[in-house]
């Protein structure tokens, strides 16, 4: 299972990157960077878990608390997700900003 402190960890770093100004290069790629690596690794895991889940789901003989586990699991993956890849979806919105007010001196608020 992906540590759930991983992707929260990163959730709040990324979050502080979008409050903070200015932001470097090297911040912004960093974080970047490991959100999508964060997000593949969440997203695996949850692709095994709905394959685990079917799999569980078309055997007549899987034990109730196998398939509540199964579910368990898939419930919380899918959630924690979607909110790091739209973390990821604002700040890469926001990263031409950022740029932008590198060249120009600039803060972007």
């Amino acid at each position: 299972m992906i540590d759930p402190g991983l992707d929260s960890d990163l959730k709040r770093r990324l979050r502080e990157v979008l409050e903070r100004d200015p932001v470097t290069e090297a911040e912004l790629r960093k974080v970047l960077d490991e959100g999508r690596v964060c997000a593949s690794l969440v997203r695996g895991r949850l692709e095994r878990g709905e394959q685990r889940l079917s799999e569980l789901v078309a055997d007549p003989e899987t034990p109730l608390a196998e398939l509540a586990n199964a579910l368990r699991v898939v419930n919380d993956l899918r959630p924690r997700l979607t909110e790091l890849e739209s973390t990821l979806a604002e700040l890469q919105e926001r990263a031409p900003e950022y740029r932008r007010s590198w060249l120009t001196g600039r803060p972007t608020r």
